[in-house]
Formats: structure tokens, C-alpha cells, sequence
């Protein structure tokens, strides 16, 4: 935290997220940045009575809590072709509810959950929160997602799926085949969706939501915005741009570090943000702050985010074959930024890259991200 004394400004130590599972990772701003990741460790917790895993060979049991020790050479293998588990939903909430239609952990699916008034009983993976805001515990929610995909096989999770807890999921243009993207789509929402997400592989997928047009003409269009509420997934391999949650102009709107995602996202991934036009969300509670705030700030964000660019025009990652405006609907690139690529085309002094190259930096998103494995299971 900063205090001022005397016309001095102190920063407290910077203070990186160590591997208990009971810590977070605390980013001090500089004079002219937001916090990153507020929460020090006594407001953040993970309830009794479940213990997270704390050792190399440790993989976590998500039907009981409990942790047990699969054999050695199926842990924190980069090499194997598929992770332990595809996808996990990340919900913040005052507390934990039943969501509409209801969402469970499956054998493909983890469900964690950041509450911030009332903690989960069950405990590990789940955060508690209290004094969090709503870009912060995204933060915290997928720094926790992270470190427990370093403990699986495969490096675990291959979607990480963010979502609010009131807005209402359904299926959406069935009597329309234009509309489906398989002849015999799943009839569970969730399920739907993920295989959505497997067939096609986008950097970033998301369903069609509210008062947005459709094209009825087909299965998935490209995605200009996505809103707070609405369920999108993020490939893992898309982290190592698109993380972390800006938080530079939180005291301005709460709105502004999805502004901030959506130009990263267009950045570098246009054509491979990809809407599920089969799967639709819809909130009741929906208010019009992000039509206010980009009415009134949206300029001096782009404006913002574009200064952080070294050079200009389109930046294509290596080996990009996409026509522009056209959804590409094969994963034939990687897309996990090199870290050369970054500093050619970025200017590493600025605040949203600086705090890029905190998150790339971790241990756990080397592993899960990057997979270099091998290093970080030595240095545990």
C-alpha cells in the first residue's frame, strides 16, 4: 500500500504470489498506476476445512477436495496431447447459487467460484474475498484457475471461462440449421458451448447476448464487444497476451477493464474471436454503464492502449493466415506471444505492458502458458 507522509510517497514491497495455494500475488502500483492485484493476503482466503495442495506431485481431487498422488510421470508433463480437465468457469458472486440453467464441475469442467460476503463451505478451490472489486477478482480468479492447472497433467485447463452469476444461459436458433454448427448439438447450454469451443478453437469465444444482432445466416460471427456478464472463454495460449485485467482506470469505471480487454483481444486475435450464434445470455439486471462509459471515456482508453504499441498497422503473430473480417475457424497457429515478439512490436515501459511481463513472469503461467514445466518443477 502507499501512504503519504510529508509530501513522500511510500510503496510497500512488491510481493509475488508465492505456491501456497492461501496467497495471492500482490502488484504495487508506481505514481501513475492502479493496482493490479490489491487484496494482501489476511483479506483473501481460502475457507476451511480443505487444504490446497502444497507439494510437486500433489493433483487435486475436484468431486471431494481431497488431493491424492497419481504416479510421478503424469504430472506437470507439457508433452502429454491432452489436458486433465478442458475448461474451468470462473464466477464471481456475493456468494455461491445455483446458476441458470445450473453449473457443476464434470469430468471435463471445474467450477470456481470468488465470493466476497459470504465464504463457501466447501472451501478449496474456492476464493473468499471481501473487500474486492470486480476486475480485481477476475484477477484473483484466474490466478487461481493457473496455479491449479500447473498441478495437473497436460498442464490442465484449455479454456478459462469467465462469467457473472445472474445472467441466464439458453439455447438459441435450433429450427434454424443454418445456425448449427454440428448436426446433433448437446442440449445442455454449458456442454453446447464447450463444444463449440473444441471444434473451432478460437483465441477467444463467447455466446450471442441481449440486444445484440445476429446473423442468422450462420453458426458464428466475429465479436466487436464483449459485456461484462457474458460468459467468454479465454484460450489458455491467448494469456500470454490478453491477461491480466487492467485495473488503470478502476476508479473510473468498473467497466473499463473489459474496454481494455476487448482492444487487446482485437489486437492480435481479431479473427479468431469467434461468437457461438447456437448459445445465448441474457441479463435482467443489466444496466447501461458500459454505454455510458465508452460514450464519455472510450477515446482516451483506445488512446491509451494504442500508446502501448511500438509500431503500427496489423500485428500478425507468426505464421497468421487469416483474411481480414473473415471468423477463422481452424487453429493453425499458436497463440502464445514470444517474448522477443513482444518486445519488437510493445513498449515494455508502459503500464498495461508492464503489467503483461509481471503475469508472463510467474512460475505457474510459464508452465501452463508457455509450458516450461520442467524449470519450474525443479525450483518448487
Amino acid at each position: 500500500r502507499r501512504a503519504l507522509a510529508g509530501g513522500i510517497v511510500v510503496t510497500a514491497v512488491v510481493v509475488m504470489w508465492g505456491w501456497s495455494s492461501n496467497q495471492v500475488t500482490t502488484m504495487e502500483e508506481d505514481s501513475s498506476r492502479l493496482l493490479v492485484f490489491r487484496a494482501p493476503r489476511n483479506e483473501i482466503s481460502t475457507p476451511a476445512p480443505t487444504p490446497a495442495p502444497t507439494h510437486s506431485h500433489t493433483r487435486l481431487n475436484h468431486k471431494n477436495g481431497s488431493s491424492s498422488s497419481p504416479p510421478s510421470s503424469n504430472v506437470y508433463d507439457p508433452l502429454l496431447p491432452r489436458p486433465a480437465k478442458k475448461f474451468v468457469y470462473l464466477i464471481s458472486a456475493n456468494q455461491k447459487h445455483e446458476m441458470h440453467p445450473p453449473l457443476e464441475d464434470t469430468a471435463d469442467r471445474d467450477v470456481i467460484w470468488r465470493t466476497f460476503e459470504k465464504p463457501i463451505e466447501s472451501g478449496y478451490p474456492h476464493v473468499f474475498a471481501p473487500g474486492t472489486g470486480y476486475t480485481e477478482g477476475r484477477n484473483i480468479l484466474m490466478l487461481r484457475a493457473i496455479d491449479i492447472a500447473a498441478t495437473m497433467p497436460g498442464r490442465g485447463y484449455l479454456y478459462y471461462i469467465f462469467l457473472d452469476d445472474d445472467t441466464v444461459y439458453f439455447n438459441f436458433g435450433d429450427n434454424n440449421h443454418n445456425m448449427s454448427f454440428e448436426k446433433s448439438m448437446p442440449e445442455n447450454v454449458y456442454e453446447r458451448f464447450e463444444r463449440f469451443l473444441l471444434k473451432f478453437q478460437p483465441a477467444v469465444g463467447h455466446p450471442t447476448y441481449g440486444g445484440e444482432s445476429i446473423n442468422t445466416s450462420s453458426f458464428t460471427t466475429l465479436f466487436s464487444n464483449v459485456d461484462h456478464c457474458c460468459l467468454y472463454a479465454i484460450h489458455r495460449e491467448a494469456l500470454s497476451f490478453v491477461a491480466p485485467y487492467s485495473m488503470h482506470f478502476e476508479r473510473v469505471s468498473g467497466w473499463a477493464s473489459q474496454n481494455v480487454f476487448n482492444m487487446k483481444t482485437t489486437m492480435l486475435f481479431n479473427e479468431r474471436r469467434l461468437m457461438c450464434n447456437a448459445v445465448r445470455g441474457r441479463n435482467p439486471r443489466h444496466a447501461d454503464y458500459g454505454d455510458v462509459f465508452k460514450r464519455q471515456h472510450g477515446p482516451s482508453v483506445g488512446a491509451w492502449v494504442n500508446s502501448a504499441r511500438l509500431t503500427r498497422g496489423r500485428i500478425r503473430l507468426p505464421g497468421s493466415t487469416e483474411v481480414p473480417g473473415r471468423p477463422k475457424l481452424e487453429k493453425d497457429i499458436s497463440y502464445v506471444m514470444p517474448d522477443d515478439f513482444l518486445k519488437k512490436h510493445f513498449n515494455l515501459s508502459h503500464p498495461l505492458i508492464q503489467d503483461l511481463v509481471a503475469f508472463r513472469k510467474r512460475k505457474s503461467v510459464r508452465c501452463v502458458v508457455f509450458g516450461q514445466c520442467k524449470p519450474f518443477l525443479q525450483q518448487r
